[in-house]
């Protein structure tokens, strides 16, 4: 059976369809709104939920207005007693630098390499690094912005994961950076999750 419209008919269809069409592709799921002001009015806001997060958790710190980052001198547990702590934001993510006071001897440098490859392959909320040339390691994280500000309880989950690998791991780090032990020595592979199956 051939069905034959009138091109008036037709016309309002189309209408309709794309109407339907752009409602439908409009829509943003739900809790995913997409901020109607430009992401360089961002800094002022995730200024204010660091801010906040910091002074709940009972933090001393200061603020660069002209580099917009945190700084603060935190608590570790463990072999690593301390660390200096930057908070860098940025249009479009929230990064975190948390480094202990110590130092990796140059010839130590590459065991030291292996040690953080084992522990990064463990975690996925914080990362270990270290700077080649002068030996300095750090804790990172950072949490993306694209759609959503992060809250408080976002902020201060990742304070926490950034300072809790120095803490986890420091005995570990203190002993290849300083007394150049095996990383296989310094943290036996027991004590790391089994192997992650691809």
């Amino acid at each position: 059976m051939h069905l034959s419209l009138s091109p008036a008919v037709s016309i309002i269809l189309a209408l309709i369809l794309a109407f339907t069409a752009s409602a439908v592709i409009s829509l943003a799921p739900e809790g995913l709104p997409m901020p109607e002001q430009p992401a360089a009015d961002r800094i002022p806001a995730l200024r204010a939920v660091v801010e906040q997060a910091l002074t709940e958790d009972g933090y001393r710190f200061s603020y660069d207005e002209e580099n917009n980052s945190f700084y603060l001198d935190v608590q570790l547990e463990g072999a690593l007693s301390s660390a200096y702590m930057y908070i860098d934001l940025y249009q479009d993510m929230v990064a975190f630098y948390c480094y202990p006071t110590i130092s990796v001897r140059a010839e130590y440098r590459d065991s030291m390499a292996e040690l953080q490859t084992r522990i990064n392959w463990d975690h996925s909320f914080a990362q270990l690094q270290m700077d080649y040339q002068d030996g300095r390691l750090l804790a990172y994280s950072r949490i993306i912005v694209e759609g959503v500000l992060p809250g408080v309880p976002e902020v201060g989950a990742q304070l926490f994961f950034t300072q809790n690998l120095l803490s986890s791991y420091g005995d570990a780090l203190a002993k290849v950076a300083l007394l150049g032990m095996s990383p296989s020595e310094a943290l036996p592979v027991t004590t790391l999750s089994p192997a992650r199956s691809l």
